[in-house]
């Protein structure tokens, strides 16, 4: 795989990862779920055992949301040195 594949592969998964950012759907779930987790975490009747395994969770989501982000600001990054990489190679 040549370098400009690998990028317009990272391009190409950062556009996919923004979308997902964007989707307002996606993020209706996320913070449904990060709410019932906070509920699950300040219930009365929480155990010890309950709370960890909703911190367990929370620390889940968290990774999840910050694994796309990274995906997109690689990709971001990617668009730009491919365009930079063009500009100076137009202008050899």
């Amino acid at each position: 795989m040549k370098l400009t594949d690998k990028k317009q592969s990272k391009i190409t998964r950062g556009i996919q990862a923004k979308a997902l950012i964007d989707n307002p759907l996606l993020n209706e779930v996320l913070d449904t779920i990060e709410k019932q987790i906070d509920q699950g975490w300040k219930s009365e009747d929480s155990t010890p055992d309950k709370r960890e395994e909703s911190y367990m969770m929370y620390c889940a989501l968290q990774d999840f949301k910050a694994r796309i982000k990274l995906i997109a600001i690689h990709g971001k990054n990617a668009a730009t040195e491919l365009e930079n990489q063009q500009g100076k190679n137009d202008h050899v």
